[in-house]
């Protein structure tokens, strides 16, 4: 074999996944030993977990840019006083729109986290007031969470719940922060 088909070859197996067939692992007087009955060489490349797979998928990490359920937009959580005011990416049914269906938090590094009692007033056609029971305290970490959820979760005016993949899949919780000035 000369150099141009030994480069070929090695390029040819370099994405190859080895299969150990046979594995036995055994101790004895002489320490640890390891046989191996059979090595198959494929090329297909190697998989990630899926448990991986759908960490990286969900919403919030790597939303589909046309999920089906309602998301809060980018840089659309305001606060203004004691209350945040939400613009999400699509209509809501205004009849879902109620304090169980939203979730508010403070984190300070003195207090750690504090949640807040919420109301919930419907801005139509795309927007929702949160009414906060206090003013969140300065340099805080704002945490908001829109459930998806539950048995009361935020709907699209077509009936799907917030965070929601597809039309006909389950809505997922959606969380925003905000980082208040000290």
């Amino acid at each position: 074999m000369n150099q141009r088909e030994a480069a070929w070859e090695r390029s040819r197996h370099a994405d190859a996944t080895a299969r150990l067939g046979g594995v036995h692992i055994h101790l004895d007087a002489d320490g640890w030993h390891a046989e191996v009955a059979q090595v198959r060489i494929d090329d297909r490349p190697t998989l990630l977990a899926t448990g991986l797979q759908q960490a990286l998928l969900r919403p919030g990490v790597a939303a589909p840019v046309d999920a089906a359920g309602p998301l809060v937009l980018k840089g659309g959580a305001v606060l203004a006083g004691t209350d945040i005011t939400l613009a999400f990416d699509q209509d809501l049914a205004q009849a879902s729109i109620t304090a169980a269906a939203f979730a508010v938090s403070e984190f300070t590094q003195a207090g750690g986290w504090a949640a807040f009692t919420v109301t919930a007033t419907a801005a139509p056609p795309r927007g929702v007031t949160l009414g906060l029971d206090r003013a969140p305290k300065a340099g805080a970490l704002l945490r908001i969470t829109v459930a998806g959820t539950g048995n009361a979760p935020l709907l699209s005016s077509a009936l799907i719940p917030a965070g929601a993949p597809t039309a006909d899949a389950d809505g997922r919780n959606v969380s925003t922060s905000l980082r208040l000035a000290g």
